[in-house]
C-alpha cells in the first residue's frame, strides 16, 4: 500500500542503498514499490528500520548532538574526526533542528519539572531508648578515608592519610 495515497503499490525490484551507521557505511538491500496512482515510490523497510534518508537511528542523535555543541560546519568535521562519520553540514542542521522541534513539542505537552520540596531539618535530639527520653543533642559522623603504609626517613613504618 502506498504511504502517500493508500492505493495499491506494485513491487518493482530490490534496491541497494548505502546507509550510514555508527560503525560506518553499510549496504542495505530492500524491496522497492511504486504507486501508479500518485507516482510515489517507497521502501517499507526504511520505515521499519527508522532510516532517515541514508542515516541509521543510531547516527541521528549523534549528528544532532554535534550540531548542538558546535556550529554545523565544525560539527561536520568533529563527527569525521571522532567517529569517522562523513556527514554534511546540511544534515547536521536538519537533525539538530528536528531534535529541537521534538524537544519543544515535549515541553509543550508535558508539565514542567517541579523542584523537590526542601527536606525537613535534621533532628539532633537523642533518640528514645526503652521509653526514656534523654536531654542533649547528638550528631553522628561518618568518615570514608584510606591510609597508605609508608616507611619514614628514619626507617619506621608510618600510615599516611
Amino acid at each position: 500500500m502506498c504511504p502517500q495515497c493508500t492505493a495499491d503499490a506494485r513491487f518493482i525490484e530490490y534496491r541497494t542503498r548505502t546507509i550510514l551507521t555508527v560503525c560506518g557505511s553499510a549496504e542495505l538491500t530492500r524491496a522497492y514499490y511504486h504507486c501508479s496512482s500518485c507516482g510515489a515510490g517507497h521502501s517499507p523497510a526504511d520505515d521499519t528500520l527508522r532510516l532517515d534518508g541514508r542515516y541509521s537511528p543510531g547516527v541521528q542523535p549523534l549528528v544532532a548532538l554535534a550540531g548542538v555543541l558546535e556550529p554545523f560546519r565544525r560539527a561536520e568535521e568533529l563527527l569525521d574526526q571522532l567517529a569517522g562519520l562523513r556527514v554534511s553540514k546540511e544534515a547536521c542542521r536538519v537533525f539538530t533542528e528536528r531534535a529541537g522541534e521534538r524537544l519543544e513539542a515535549q515541553h509543550l505537552t508535558h508539565p514542567c519539572v517541579e523542584p523537590v520540596r526542601a527536606p525537613k531539618p535534621w533532628d539532633f535530639t537523642l533518640p528514645e531508648r526503652d521509653g526514656q527520653r534523654f536531654e542533649g543533642t547528638v550528631a553522628y559522623v561518618g568518615l570514608d578515608a584510606f591510609a597508605v603504609p609508608t616507611i619514614g626517613a628514619d626507617g619506621t613504618r608510618e600510615w599516611k592519610m
